[in-house]
């Protein structure tokens, strides 16, 4: 398994956790299939925990997926919330921030806590179980 994933559409929320080693060929392919939910279009938050996955991609690799992050995202308000605790994933992420386009839309945070309050969702809820979740391999 490299990801799950539940979408809530009451709290228009993507909520995603990680594992392993993720590639670039892996973040498009988790992508593709939360796409493929109906209820991926109502999302304006997202949450992702990349706390158990080490993300194996180059600078040149991770500027094509924000490229093609922004394409997809340009019509939408999204808010975003990584939760990250090793320094190379929370570089990552910095570097995605540091983008114009996501400058107010992406924030990277070290606790729940502090991801809950920027998206203004109680992230405990998802945390607690996780039966109901998509599965990726």
């Amino acid at each position: 398994m490299i990801a799950k994933f539940k979408i809530d559409e009451r709290n228009e929320i993507l909520y995603e956790i990680f594992y392993g080693d993720i590639s670039l060929e892996d973040l498009e392919k988790i992508v593709t299939r939360q796409m493929q939910e109906s209820e991926f279009k109502t999302i304006s938050k997202t949450f992702s925990d990349i706390r158990q996955s080490r993300i194996i991609i180059n600078s040149t690799q991770l500027d094509t997926y924000v490229l093609e992050l922004k394409e997809f995202l340009k019509m939408t308000s999204l808010q975003w919330a990584i939760l990250a605790d090793d320094p190379h994933s929370t570089a990552l992420s910095l570097i995605i921030k540091q983008d114009p386009f996501f400058q107010k839309k992406v924030d990277i945070f070290s606790t729940i806590t502090g991801a809950s309050i920027f998206l203004g969702v109680d992230l405990d809820e998802y945390s607690q179980s996780q039966d109901d979740f998509i599965q990726i391999d």
